[in-house]
């Protein structure tokens, strides 16, 4: 389910003010989308997005518990965003919101398999994490966790999927995830994968 509002930034064209930072930025509406977690809780997670030309120059995510943090969250950052070299501070998103915006971005489209599985791990305990939070650790438990509902070969598949955004998130985007974390886990558990990769 799709929340939106009224936001607290619209379009701003200043000169000689502090304003003058968001010259020529578009910032639309903040968007709330809720989804069912595994154990029966919704989740929300709220979403800003901030667009030059038409082109994405800022995004970032967070996932609450309840409607009304989410609601809170998306006025403070746009708040936060508004104030001079806002868009300057360092973004820890979700790993969703990392491949909603891989996938956005991506420049042959995200289809079959790949989207399926990407959807999967958006909508796992894994997406919920901020990028900082993923360690080698998460990665191995959520690996287990899926082992206990796919084959071990499906399961290296998402692993292998997810390579890629591990791969761009931080050279890209700057994101703070940690590819040598899934390097690892996919060489210990996956090697197939590894050796296939480097065909």
């Amino acid at each position: 389910m799709l929340y939106r509002f009224r936001p607290i930034l619209t379009y701003f064209v200043a000169y000689s003010t502090t304003m003058s930072y968001y010259k020529r930025y578009v910032v639309p509406m903040g968007s709330i989308i809720a989804r069912t977690r595994k154990d029966g809780t919704t989740s929300y997670t709220a979403q800003i997005v901030i667009k030059k030309g038409g082109v994405i120059a800022h995004r970032e995510a967070e996932t609450f518990d309840r409607k009304q943090a989410a609601n809170a969250w998306v006025v403070k950052r746009e708040a936060e965003l508004k104030a001079p070299g806002g868009l300057d501070r360092k973004e820890n998103p979700t790993l969703s919101a990392v491949i909603d915006r891989y996938i956005d971005e991506s420049k042959n489209a995200v289809l079959g398999t790949k989207a399926q599985v990407l959807k999967t791990i958006k909508n796992s305990d894994l997406g919920d994490l901020k990028c900082s939070e993923i360690t080698s650790q998460k990665l191995v438990a959520f690996a287990k966790d899926l082992t206990r509902n796919v084959e071990p070969q499906t399961c290296g598949n998402y692993f292998s999927h997810l390579s890629s955004i591990f791969t761009v998130a931080r050279p890209a985007w700057g994101f703070p995830l940690r590819r040598a974390a899934h390097l690892l886990v996919t060489k210990l558990y996956f090697p197939n994968q590894m050796a296939e990769s480097g065909r």
